[in-house]
């Protein structure tokens, strides 16, 4: 248990390598998030896969040699996002996301990409989880004409009350989002909150895995299920090939 911190994801990996003795590590989940167990691993025999962080990320400030994962390089992402937003030609775009470390990371390949695509960014704001004020930011970004705003957030609170104020404050702006918001386009709840934005994403939904995951479960995969599937793959075939016992 990480207990979603960057002390307690430390704390985890720490006591599994240096108590329990394991060599091999599924996780951590949102290492980009919650960083920290790069100097831990470093050098060390010890083989850590994580579904859900970007590649880009967790290799920072140098590379680990035994540290992957299965998630998207961000820079890969915001190059073509940038791509398509130059060609709706905006003349004014604001970028929104929440306070989190991986959408810090995000923001910054984002906004390069948009000043080689000479997009003009008014402004590039982080707000905190659960805030429930976002009128005023609203409010603001049409006052200075946004007609287009990159939105992004985890935090079910935020999120809802950003949308529901911009269908009422900032209706004309087109809106893009990510991978954390379309997680909700299958809740009838939110058809109205998420009706009309444009998504990004690294590639498109397997149609195979979604029909193959929905008849095991019974509910759609949502965010990191695939890159979880690719990880226990990868590890599954190491296995195989480490005991030769068919997986």
């Amino acid at each position: 248990d990480t207990r979603s911190t960057a002390a307690g994801t430390i704390a985890a990996v720490q006591k599994l390598i240096s108590v329990d003795g394991v060599k091999y590590i599924i996780g951590p989940t949102w290492l980009d998030s919650y960083p920290g167990i790069q100097g831990i691993i470093k050098d060390k025999d010890v083989l850590v896969i994580t579904p859900s962080a970007s590649a880009t990320a967790i290799q920072q400030p140098e590379v680990i040699n035994n540290l992957y994962s299965t998630w998207y390089r961000t820079d890969a992402l915001t190059s073509g996002f940038a791509e398509y937003i130059d060609s709706q030609r905006h003349e004014k775009v604001a970028i929104v996301f929440q306070n989190d470390s991986y959408y810090a990371e995000f923001i910054d390949f984002l906004k390069a990409d948009f000043a080689k695509s000479g997009i003009n960014v008014v402004e590039s704001v982080l707000l905190n989880p659960g805030q429930t004020d976002t009128k005023t930011l609203l409010t603001k970004l049409k006052s200075e004409g946004v007609d287009g705003v990159v939105f992004g957030a985890y935090d079910e609170k935020l999120l809802t009350n950003f949308l529901r104020d911009q269908k009422n404050i900032l209706p004309d702006a087109s809106v893009y989002s990510g991978d954390a918001i379309r997680g909700y386009i299958e809740n009838p709840e939110y058809t109205k909150l998420i009706e009309g934005i444009t998504f990004f994403e690294n590639s498109s939904p397997n149609v195979k895995f979604k029909d193959i995951f929905f008849n095991k479960y019974g509910s759609m995969p949502t965010l990191s299920a695939s890159t979880a599937y690719d990880t226990m793959d990868i590890f599954l075939q190491l296995l195989e090939q480490e005991t030769n016992i068919p997986s």
